[in-house]
């Protein structure tokens, strides 16, 4: 998730870095509309990882 953010060009530079450091520290991350928003464009934006890989990570935060 962390990789996602960091190389994300949409959203601010400093937001995606802390929400990115929440990842990477916690096993939960509670977030408020905005940020899952933010989180939901990444990862459906992402280059970094397959369909396979980011399927499965819209698929959790469309449960959310």
């Amino acid at each position: 998730m962390g990789n996602i953010l960091l190389s994300d060009k949409t959203g601010g530079k400093m937001k995606l870095y802390v929400l990115a450091t929440k990842f990477s520290q916690d096993k939960e991350v509670e977030l408020d509309k905005a940020d899952l928003e933010l989180v939901r464009n990444a990862v459906s934006k992402t280059e970094i990882y397959n369909a396979l890989v980011a399927g499965q990570i819209e698929v959790i935060l469309s449960e959310k």
